[in-house]
């Protein structure tokens, strides 16, 4: 039928281009055939004309260059020039009282109808433009599109009903019912099946796709693209760009949708941005919120979150103030005030709160654990529901709650280059006060050792059921190969943490020098610097014993040295004795008590055979040192002891591994 009526038309044009029924270059209502009912002829006046169909151009003057095809088509214009109308009265009441060049094309019954002085509009379509009085530049093509503009200029509607109710300009609407309640909104874009539909006054709308941002009404200053885009949407200000993205937005405002199907069940949530494929899906009323990634954020209905990375908190329902970066980065999240930063990170946290992970898997098991930090590759902990605890550097992992890890089993040390690791000790806030400390007791019963520490069994006993990791595909991903030989080879000198809590249980001493394991994969752990405690405490007991000492050499030395001389002379009678029946004789020191230096006399048969020591104890009969003796008979030990703290000591002779006689000695400062 479209065809027909074309062909129809163009075998006018060749008519009147070939002279038929042509009088001053216009045909007459009579061209054709058919029944025709006309009582009024087309027009005859004007320069450059053709004039077909009845009544066509009737009030034709003086315009020139005009084309009007059909009844009453172009029927009242006077005046204006350049203009093309074919249908049912199209153009109809256009009446330029003065020569206008108004550019106007009509194509369509009814189309144009009601322009009057509007220039330069193009209309397509049955009822394009119908209404359009003094509107310019606006273009319409299909069935009543642009049908109530009056006014509006630099309109362009393309499609069934297009910007139908549309009374203003700076309107582009493309697709069927595309605009089509749009009446005071200017400056909209909306290309589309339907797109933008409901729009009415709402103005800088950019909507483009099938049925994108079809239910906004009044809101401004939107762009959505893509199928469905925005498709509930009647908040202002929001830029939604993929499939459905912001399908299901209400009343949301400030926000920004990019990617298949990203804020899809968004309705009243504002200021987010969500960016990739199903990114913020299940987001309805949480506001301020940034997903970027595939599925980014896909279960959030939380506020205030920052999740970058394909799948980051994907799982997120309640939890707020996070800040995820990484691929999965905290995707089991559903926990509060988190920062994971990296590959995996914080993958498995579920209910924890304020935790910090960064690092490539770092704190990858917690769960359920608060307050926990992991910095570095691979940094965890062995235990999911660990709480305030912290592991830094390569593989470090957090064994109990309340703790900090520095380094895996290979870190041979911590060093800085100056200062010291301190402890708060401020006496207001310390209570339960208690001088309990054992001293001597406790330390004489450590057993100082030099050992070796298998690092490789120690990593393993600590993360027993290590985790493989595995890519997207399920690949596995393969870790470092560990290098335990170094870190084996090292000679520690220390104690054996099992031995110290021995001594502790026996001294009824309780300290926390040593750390016992708080489950099954947590080793022993000593403190050093507390053992400074305990052994402050037994220089002090020593001490005492020192100055006790002390007051009895005094004692002594006020007896008299005569009665000293006495009782060596007695001595060594006797001595004499002894040596001339052939005895091995050990004399007293000379002078006794002394201060830096001693004598010590001895006498050793020539029929003695093996090896002969004089030898050193102190307080304690621990050895300080042994001398050989290798002259028989008489002979003379001279002793300095310029370096030798006060108190009493003892000497012995030991002829074979047995020892002959002991004495004691007294040094006096």
């Amino acid at each position: 039928m479209k065809t027909n009526y074309i062909k129809f038309i163009f075998m006018l044009f060749a008519l009147a281009n070939f002279g038929i029924y042509q009088v001053k270059g216009q045909i007459t209502y009579l061209s054709g055939t058919g029944t025709n009912n006309c009582g009024t002829t087309a027009g005859t006046n004007g320069t450059n004309v053709t004039f077909i169909g009845c009544g066509a151009g009737n009030y034709n003057q003086y315009g020139r260059n005009n084309s009007f095809i059909g009844y009453e088509a172009g029927y009242y214009n006077i005046n204006g020039n350049e203009n093309v109308a074919v249908g049912y009265r199209a153009l109809y009441l256009q009446m330029f009282p003065d020569s206008t060049n108004s550019y106007n094309v009509a194509l369509g019954n009814y189309s144009l109808f009601n322009d009057t002085i509007g220039i330069k509009n193009t209309a397509t379509g049955h009822e394009t433009l119908k209404n359009n009085i003094s509107g310019n530049n606006n273009t319409a093509s299909g069935y009543n599109s642009g049908f109530s503009n009056s006014s509006g200029s630099n309109n362009t509607f393309y499609g069934y009903k297009s910007g139908y109710a549309t009374t203003v300009g700076y309107n582009t609407f493309l697709g069927s019912e595309s605009g089509v309640t749009n009446s005071t909104g200017t400056n909209n874009t909306f290309i589309g099946n339907t797109a933008g539909r409901a729009n009415t006054s709402g103005t800088l709308n950019t909507f483009i796709g099938d049925s994108a941002g079809v239910l906004n009404t009044t809101n401004s200053y939107s762009t959505f693209v893509g199928a469905k885009a925005g498709k509930s949407s009647t908040g202002a200000s929001n830029t939604f760009c993929g499939y459905k993205s912001g399908y299901s937005n209400t009343t949301g405002a400030s926000n920004v949708f990019i990617g298949d199907n990203a804020g899809y069940l968004n309705t009243t949530g504002s200021y987010n941005t969500f960016n990739g494929q199903n990114a913020g899906r299940a987001n309805t009323t949480a506001q301020k919120n940034v997903f970027i990634g595939q599925q980014a954020g896909y279960n959030n209905t939380a506020s205030y979150n920052t999740m970058v990375g394909m799948g980051s908190g994907n799982a997120n329902t309640s939890g707020t103030y996070n800040t995820f970066l990484g691929y999965v980065s905290g995707y089991s999240n559903t926990g509060g005030n988190n920062t994971f930063l990296g590959f995996q990170s914080g993958y498995t946290n579920s209910s924890g709160d304020n935790n910090t992970a960064v690092g490539w898997r770092a704190g990858y098991t917690i769960s359920t654990g608060d307050s926990c930090t992991f910095v570095g590759y691979n940094a965890n902990a062995n235990s999911g529901t660990l709480n305030n605890c912290a592991a830094f550097g390569y593989g470090a992992t957090a064994s109990a709650s309340d703790r900090m890890y520095f380094g895996n089993a290979n870190v041979t040390g911590c060093y800085n280059y100056t200062g010291t690791w301190g402890s708060y000790s401020d006496g207001r806030f310390k209570f339960n006060v208690q001088e309990n400390v054992k001293g001597l007791e406790f330390i004489k019963k450590l057993r100082p050792v030099t050992y070796q520490l298998n690092t490789q069994q120690l990593e393993a006993f600590i993360n027993p059921n290590a985790r493989q990791h595995t890519d997207s595909l399920g690949n596995v991903i393969a870790s470092p190969t560990a290098d335990y030989s170094k870190s084996k080879s090292i000679v520690h000198s220390g104690f054996i943490a099992q031995e110290v809590e021995q001594a502790e249980n026996e001294c009824g001493f309780t300290s926390s020098i040593v750390t016992k394991p708080s489950n099954n994969n947590d080793p022993y752990a000593l403190s050093y610097s507390e053992i400074v405690v305990p052994l402050v405490k037994a220089i002090q007991e020593q001490q005492k014993m020192i100055e006790e000492l002390q007051a009895k050499v005094t004692s002594l030395q006020g007896m008299g040295e005569s009665t000293f001389q006495d009782q060596n002379e007695s001595i060594t009678t006797l001595q004499v004795e002894l040596a001339n029946n052939n005895q091995v004789v050990l004399y007293q020191n000379e002078p006794n008590p002394f201060g830096e230096k001693t004598v010590i006399r001895y006498f050793i048969p020539e029929n003695i055979n093996g090896k002969t020591f004089i030898i050193f104890y102190d307080t304690y009969g621990k050895e300080m040192n042994r001398t050989e003796i290798t002259i028989k008979g008489f002979g003379n030990l001279e002793v300095d002891t310029e370096n030798l703290a006060s108190g009493i000591y003892s000497y012995s002779i030991n002829i074979n591994n047995n020892a002959i006689d002991t004495k004691k000695m007294i040094r006096n400062k």
